[in-house]
């Protein structure tokens, strides 16, 4: 009797400690296996470029009208351009002229699609959007000959006479000469306009004063009518015409 109630106890707690150790068990903190993190991604290879390399020559392009309203200014800058490539005599720089009358935006396709990597041009302020608009998306440079300093931006450069500038310095050289009084002859259009209002805050910094300004349209008539004005107004030391020589 004895022996079998041992035997029974001894079952029981060893029916008790396995339990116990089951619970034990399923109380642990199973460890987890590392985390591996995924791979990135390849990054998707740049696209082929449309724009021809030319490894001999660094290929600009000029966009001027060489037809229209505005070929003679569009053609003489042709000119210069190409003697000063004749003067330079580099073998390796290659210009190539494109019309910007039929069109500033197709002119700059073309310029592009050609391989040019610079861009020399427009004449006109006008033109500068539709032309930077895509040589932008080419991260082309584009050198304006416009004198509307308001055109200049991010790639986009001005190298055209700037009125403001140009006043400024004419307005200081007189003042330094004794002159006080100031009449302007200036052409209707933004152009008059910048240097009109160049020429009133260049004479008020200085401490002279505008007597007269009078607007003209470009042709003989206009222009000798308004000089005919300005005469009769009198009254100042020195005269400016915002104008090209052969008009003065």
């Amino acid at each position: 009797m004895f022996d079998k109630s041992l035997k029974r106890r001894i079952n029981r707690r060893n029916l008790l400690a396995a339990a116990a150790m089951a619970v034990l068990a399923g109380c642990a903190v199973v460890p987890k296996a590392p985390i591996t993190a995924p791979a990135p991604a390849p990054k998707p290879a740049p696209p082929p470029s449309d724009i021809p390399v030319d490894t001999e020559r660094h290929r600009v392009a000029l966009l001027v009208p060489v037809t229209g309203a505005n070929a003679g200014v569009g053609q003489a800058i042709a000119n210069a351009a190409n003697m000063a490539l004749l003067d330079t005599a580099a073998k390796n720089l290659r210009v190539t002229t494109y019309d910007t009358s039929a069109g500033p935006a197709e002119a700059a396709r073309r310029a592009i699609a050609d391989g040019n990597q610079l861009i020399l041009g427009p004449l006109l302020a006008d033109d500068i959007p539709a032309i930077s608009a895509i040589a932008k998306a080419s991260k082309i440079p584009v050198i304006s000959f416009s004198n509307d300093e308001q055109a200049a931006s991010r790639d986009v450069f001005i190298m055209g006479n700037l009125p403001g500038q140009s006043v400024t310095r004419t307005v200081e050289y007189a003042r330094a000469q004794g002159v006080s009084s100031f009449a302007a002859l200036v052409p209707r259009g933004d152009y008059g306009d910048r240097t009109s209002a160049a020429l009133l805050s260049a004479v008020r910094a200085g401490g002279g004063s505008v007597i007269a300004l009078e607007p003209y349209d470009r042709s003989a008539a206009s222009i000798a009518t308004a000089a005919q004005r300005i005469k009769a107004k009198g009254g100042f030391n020195a005269l400016l015409i915002a104008d090209s020589g052969s008009l003065s």
